[in-house]
């Protein structure tokens, strides 16, 4: 595949100035809309992104990496398209189901919890393009929903998951985005109850709502459930009582860095292997 910096179709410019991270370029062609990112430098490692249009052929962005070594006249490329983060949970949870799911021919539920109503959406869309819709149960419990609904959403799939595996004797996996809402919610019922809440503000019951939850996923004699849930550490303190309960249930983790480009400082555990 062509690195977008060495297509020589590509829309190019050429770097009129450098001000710090301040960068104007020139278009004869064509202007590059806003927020497009620009690239330029050797192999084109210097990232910009267009803040303003200064006239109908120049530019100014703001550079997202170092300009020690860009020049005046240095070729600058239009990517076409705005930062893009393809890496990430969504990716995992496709390449799980369909690796999974498709080949060994188990039942898949994606249960969202505290999703906002677009990335639920966008969800949907994506596994409908990656083929693996048909393969897979979706249940959302969105962020802009009672609490109340938000906690039962947890219980609903794994009931669907007990279906599939007593009753279809299916083996079934089940994904959870994120188990730290199903805490949240719970937190916010504690408090419309009137209960007296515990260490940093959690529900004085977390260990048990939690344990309820995660200990319904089990293998029988008729299947198995596996579950893999993104797993949100507040303040990526791991000493939070919502991550020391949620990795006391877990049999594993995968911790995904805030230190790579596009990881969201999420983590991905299996509770039943």
């Amino acid at each position: 595949m062509n690195h977008p910096y060495r297509q020589n179709n590509a829309n190019s410019g050429t770097v009129i100035s450098i001000r710090g991270s301040v960068v104007d370029a020139r278009f004869e062609n064509q202007i590059p809309s806003l927020i497009h990112i620009l690239k330029t430098g050797e192999e084109g490692k210097i990232i910009i992104e267009v803040i303003t249009h200064l006239d109908s052929k120049t530019i100014r962005g703001i550079a997202l990496t170092s300009t020690k070594s860009l020049a005046l006249g240095s070729r600058i490329i239009d990517t076409g398209h705005p930062i893009m983060v393809p890496v990430g949970k969504t990716v995992l949870v496709m390449e799980m189901i369909h690796n999974i799911v498709g080949h060994h021919e188990w039942a898949s539920i994606f249960c969202g919890i505290g999703e906002r109503c677009r990335e639920g959406e966008e969800l949907y869309r994506e596994m409908k393009t990656a083929g693996v819709l048909n393969n897979t149960v979706m249940v959302f419990g969105h962020i802009n929903e009672p609490p109340g609904a938000r906690f039962q959403v947890g219980h609903t799939v794994l009931t669907m998951a007990e279906y599939f595996r007593d009753d279809a004797r299916q083996d079934v996996l089940l994904l959870i985005d994120n188990i730290f809402r199903f805490i949240q919610a719970g937190m916010k019922i504690s408090g419309l109850m009137g209960q007296l809440l515990s260490r940093f503000g959690y529900q004085p019951m977390l260990g048990t709502e939690l344990s309820e939850l995660e200990e319904r996923i089990c293998n029988t004699a008729s299947g198995a459930i596996t579950s893999v849930q993104a797993v949100y550490v507040s303040a990526d303190d791991f000493t939070d009582p919502a991550a020391v309960h949620t990795y006391g249930n877990l049999s594993s983790s995968i911790v995904l860095s805030r230190k790579k480009e596009g990881i969201c400082g999420m983590g991905l555990a299996c509770s039943a292997l």
